[in-house]
């Protein structure tokens, strides 16, 4: 009996620990494409179609000021080893305005959380050549010394942005 009763907590500690909300609580994703703003001339004077890129904007909420290693982010079936994570705040965060219905994004992390930013660039051939793949985005890491994956199913388009 004092046997079935430890194998059963060790069951529920090692089930709480490996869990992904205990170090990254949520996944939030967004994306958005950025058109070249300039008109662009060759060297005979034609015209060149401006270019167009697809930025990813994926923001993870954490406990804690412990700022997580990212090894690897697969967006579109591609893989992005090492992305660079940046501090986003622990305040409302405005996104951007969603493509769907024109609203403003904000994110709001519960008290006590932090938001982490990584930031992603397909270039229009890129992404014209991954649209098939799966809209899904999975990020790889570790945070305050354990290990985590975390799923994202859903991307929100954003507005179209113009650059220069």
């Amino acid at each position: 009996m004092k046997a079935l009763i430890l194998i059963g907590c060790f069951s529920a500690f090692f089930v709480t620990a490996c869990t992904q909300s205990r170090y990254i609580k949520k996944g939030y994703a967004y994306s958005q494409q950025v058109k070249s703003g300039v008109n662009q001339i060759d060297e005979k004077g034609n015209s060149i179609i401006p270019g167009i890129e697809i930025k990813g904007f994926i923001y993870l909420e954490s406990k804690g000021s412990i700022k997580p290693k990212i090894d690897k982010v697969i967006y579109k079936g591609i893989s992005y080893n090492n992305p660079r994570v940046f501090l986003a705040g622990n305040s409302k965060i405005e996104i951007g305005d969603n493509k769907a219905d024109g609203k403003p994004i904000i994110l709001s992390p519960a008290k006590g959380n932090i938001l982490w930013r990584i930031d992603l660039t397909l270039t229009g051939k890129e992404f014209n050549n991954k649209t098939s793949a799966p809209n899904i985005i999975i990020v790889k890491g570790k945070k305050d010394g354990h290990l985590f994956s975390i799923k994202i199913n859903k991307v929100i388009e954003l507005q179209t942005a113009v650059g220069v």
